[in-house]
């Protein structure tokens, strides 16, 4: 997301990640899988890439509607820890 935000344009031989689209090409493969990024378990790589993504997101860099991480975002957004991790950062702003 760096490279987007910051208007890089990196060569994609010299990144280990290639760049930002090979990145998302593969986490949407992946997610395409199962529920969860590893498959129909839900694990903390999970909550990793549920930050990100939805970083990705309030940047525009992907759009929220776009499977298959509207699915996703939306099972996230869904887990009783996220509305009480929301609610205490809501709490925390006000």
């Amino acid at each position: 997301m760096g490279e987007r935000f910051n208007g890089w344009t990196p060569n994609p031989y010299y990144n280990g990640w290639g760049d930002f689209d090979r990145v998302r090409d593969v986490i949407a493969e992946a997610l395409t899988e199962g529920s969860w990024l590893l498959g129909e378990r839900f694990t903390v790589a999970d909550i990793y890439l549920a930050s990100d993504l939805r970083i990705a997101c309030a940047g525009k860099l992907i759009s929220a509607d776009h499977e298959p991480f509207a699915g996703y975002l939306d099972r996230v957004g869904k887990r009783p820890a996220f509305v009480r991790a929301i609610k205490i950062d809501a709490d925390a702003a006000a």
